[in-house]
């Protein structure tokens, strides 16, 4: 889902941004809305770029492993999976958010996408 992707800001924290579990597309929408650092993808620099990739890099590694920082490798899905459950949706009913096209890109064209 592409509102993952803006789902951050400059301003607020992406480590602790987790939505309820049963949320829908249709609600997810309009709360994603409220984020304005990134709302037209066709605007977002290479700066925001490196930003948004580095954060969901760091958001993936919180979830897999419980810590919020760039890993040297990326997750496994199965510890993505794993993470979501134990830290998010089993606890308190919620899953982070987390956008898989930065980790695609990150995993695409390696570590030279993070200088």
């Amino acid at each position: 889902m592409v509102e993952a992707l803006k789902h951050l800001s400059h301003s607020d924290s992406f480590e602790d941004c987790a939505v309820p579990a049963g949320i829908t597309g249709a609600e997810y929408k309009p709360l994603v809305g409220k984020y304005l650092d990134f709302q037209d993808l066709r605007k977002v620099t290479a700066a925001d770029w490196q930003f948004i990739i580095k954060e969901n890099i760091k958001k993936a590694n919180l979830i897999a492993e419980g810590t919020y920082c760039i890993p040297p490798t990326l997750p496994h899905q199965r510890k993505l999976l794993d993470g979501q459950l134990q830290r998010y949706k089993t606890p308190v009913g919620n899953i982070a958010v987390l956008s898989a096209f930065p980790l695609f890109l990150r995993d695409y064209f390696g570590e030279s996408i993070l200088v």
